[in-house]
């Protein structure tokens, strides 16, 4: 019944274009959740004007200086880093107790809420991801999204997925360690050029588990450009590297 609700939350306000008055930060910022909880990406991306920014000013890196956190810019990098991201790497995505909070101009509006979400095969450890979230939205005069800004704990965030966090999620990841890789039952090592198949397939979790079983790994995640990683090498684990296309691009163990 919620998700029906909100559907028609995020139709309305879509249609709200053709209305007289443009629809106000806090529809705007409604209208966002019900797409993203029903993931309808068309919906989400509607709100967003082509100039919108994207920011998440609370970084792992728990630098505050203006650069040092994960800045968006275009209608096409919050489509990739921030929509496409979030309905990836989350299967399940639930905003609760939302309260919002609108300037009285109707241009400005701060959303509260609890978040309850799972996130994809491969990332974290299979237990739903909860944090809490500030989101400041701001509209033009159209009523779409020009400022969006994510605050939520990111400590919460990385022990939900096995990101690093101050200085080591600015880091590269370490390189493997050379010498060839023992294989075999009960070896903490696995073998990637067994899951080399997958290279250029479209990901889904199904083709993470069939490399991760081919590869003799314990355990497999999928990576993507620009996501911060764990520091620490494990023989026994598939990485399954994905590009901006959906198409695996390398495998490799670690």
């Amino acid at each position: 019944m919620k998700h029906a609700l909100l559907a028609a939350l995020a139709l309305a306000a879509i249609t709200s274009s053709v209305e007289a008055r443009p629809r106000t930060a806090g529809e705007a910022a409604r209208a966002v959740i019900a797409a993203l909880e029903t993931r309808d990406r068309a919906a989400a991306l509607a709100l967003f004007a082509d100039t919108a920014v994207v920011e998440y000013p609370f970084d792992r890196s728990g630098r505050t200086a203006p650069g040092s956190w994960r800045r968006f810019e275009g209608k096409a990098a919050v489509a990739k880093n921030y929509v496409d991201n979030a309905l990836t790497n989350i299967t399940r995505i639930d905003y609760l107790d939302e309260v919002v909070t609108e300037s009285r101009d109707g241009r400005t509006a701060f959303v509260e809420a609890r978040g309850d979400m799972d996130l994809a095969p491969g990332i974290g450890n299979g237990t739903p991801y909860r944090n809490r979230y500030v989101i400041k939205v701001v509209t033009d005069d159209r009523g779409q999204i020009v400022q969006f800004a994510e605050y939520m704990n990111p400590v919460a965030a990385a022990l939900a997925t096995g990101a690093p966090l101050g200085d080591a999620a600015l880091a590269p990841p370490p390189a493997a360690p050379p010498g060839p890789l023992p294989l075999g039952p009960g070896s903490d090592r696995c073998d990637a050029t067994k899951a080399r198949f997958a290279v250029g397939e479209a990901f889904d979790a199904a083709l993470l588990e069939r490399a991760r079983t081919a590869a003799g790994a314990a355990v497999a995640r999928r990576l993507h450009p620009d996501q911060p990683v764990t520091m620490e090498y494990r023989g026994d684990r598939l990485n399954m590297l994905v590009g901006d296309d959906g198409e695996v691009s390398a495998v490799r163990c670690g």
